[in-house]
């Protein structure tokens, strides 16, 4: 809208009439704006390949967001636009105005004075980018969404301290209806739990086991020497009958199935972050395999669960921006019909996403369920400039003039719109500092960087790219 209403307005001010100056705005920027809002719906559109459903529901929607607000752009607002007799004489003389101007009629030259520089620069980000980039870590802890003084971060601080309130579960198959009645079924589960409470990061391990020992013991005048397992089944059945039998407030169908052949024991774990719990889930799990291999286990609970979400976003992360970085590349490749031209303006847009990337590894942060959707979602956002930008410059090419003309002169059409565009989403982005959940505030600092980052690479790094590859 704003590149619609910047051309508009510039006709305008040249002569032409309102009908004009829609029919015209449409004829310059209708192929760069259907291929921005090609790239954004690409962008968002990349995340549905991962396997998390909130993330893909939220990439189609925002994809056809894109497309919807394309259309009603290039149609109902620029038909509005042709009944606007109103054309504003003072349009140059806003102090930001003048100081957005004064700068654009400056980038040309810099950027062909300081060429060398900035190409030096950029490989020196390009380093950073290779070094960090790689090392970047998931993180998806629900501790890590709120504050320190959170009072909810606080509370669960608190329980997680004193009662490990993270939990995994472990369904523990008999292998046969009735078969927890078994004694050696009941010893191997016994084993396991002694196991269990053996482990530093485990809190109390809980399982129907405990409670059959309890049963005996109270049924013999709660003598401590009777906490102990039945010696066969029958007794075992018996002492699950004289409970159900004595009506209970509760059975025992969350501990027990109806069959008597699964059994489930509840291990509460400590807080830990993701990385820690993966590493001692996989330990966990190799040992329990190797000592307790006669027991078909699966594991279950909120931290496995978790952890699957860890290996869902690694995954997504990874996939969703590579899926977006192909198809962005190629529909700059036949918007451009060049290889170079396509290289060139899709490299400004993507090294922003990576330094931001790279940052996180040297400031120690984690990505998480919130902020997955940022590289790729970034990457289809921050492309447009570099669109307009490049289209101007070819369009300027083919009339004739060099690379400096047609840099200096694709700058001053369309630096105003582009500057005033990652203004409004730099600020829009960080309009979420002020939220309250930390994933939420970590998206708006990633967005409103990359963005401003991609700024200065559309008008400074593209240009002097162009500088450095083309011949005259």
């Amino acid at each position: 809208s704003i590149h619609l209403l910047s051309e508009f307005f510039s006709l305008r001010l040249n002569g032409y009439t309102p009908i004009e100056s829609s029919n015209l705005t449409i004829k310059n920027l209708l192929k760069p704006i259907f291929f921005t809002a090609l790239t954004t719906a690409i962008g968002f559109s990349a995340l549905s390949i991962t396997k998390l459903t909130p993330v893909k529901h939220y990439a189609l929607l925002a994809a056809s967001g894109a497309i919807i607000v394309f259309i009603v752009s290039v149609t109902f607002f620029v038909c509005v636009l042709s009944f606007v007799s109103y054309c504003p004489k003072n349009i140059h003389n806003g102090i930001l105005n003048k100081l957005i101007s004064c700068v654009i009629a400056k980038v040309g030259y810099f950027c062909y004075y300081y060429r060398a520089s900035i190409a030096v620069l950029t490989s020196i980000f390009i380093t950073f980018c290779l070094i960090t980039v790689p090392k970047i870590s998931v993180d998806s802890n629900i501790y890590n969404y709120f504050k320190l003084n959170n009072w909810v971060y606080q509370d669960m601080k608190y329980f997680d301290k004193f009662y490990k309130v993270g939990g995994m579960e472990l369904v523990i198959d008999s292998g046969r209806i009735d078969g927890i009645k078994d004694p050696d079924f009941l010893e191997k589960v016994e084993g396991l739990e002694f196991f269990l409470n053996g482990l530093e990061q485990v809190g109390k391990v809980t399982s129907a086991v405990n409670f059959i020992k309890r049963l005996r013991q109270a049924l013999n005048e709660d003598d401590r020497a009777f906490f102990l397992l039945p010696e066969n089944s029958n007794m075992t059945a018996q002492l699950l009958l004289m409970y159900s039998n004595s009506g209970p407030n509760s059975d025992l169908s969350d501990s027990i199935d109806f069959d008597h052949r699964f059994l489930r024991v509840s291990v509460p774990v400590e807080n830990m972050s993701a990385k820690k719990f993966s590493d001692f889930y996989k330990t966990l799990r190799v040992e329990i395999a190797k000592t307790f291999s006669n027991l078909s286990i699966e594991y279950t609970g909120p931290l496995i669960l978790y952890n699957a979400q860890e290996t869902y976003i690694n995954s997504g992360l990874k996939k969703s921006f590579a899926l977006a970085l192909v198809m962005i590349g190629l529909s700059f490749f036949i918007l451009f019909k060049s290889l170079k031209y396509g290289f060139i303006a899709l490299f400004p847009s993507v090294l922003p996403i990576l330094i931001v990337g790279g940052s996180t590894t040297l400031l120690g942060l984690s990505l998480d369920l919130g902020t997955i959707i940022v590289g790729a979602m970034c990457m289809g956002i921050a492309v447009d400039d570099s669109i307009h930008v490049m289209s101007r410059y070819l369009n300027f090419r083919r009339e004739g003039l060099n690379t400096y003309q047609s840099i200096d002169l694709a700058i001053r059409s369309s630096g105003k719109a582009v500057i005033f565009t990652s203004l409004i989403l730099v600020f829009g982005f960080s309009a979420m500092l002020f939220a309250s959940l930390i994933p939420t505030i970590l998206f708006g600092v990633f967005a409103a960087l990359i963005m401003a980052l991609a700024l200065l690479g559309d008008i400074i790094v593209l240009p002097a790219l162009l500088y450095i590859f083309e011949r005259d």
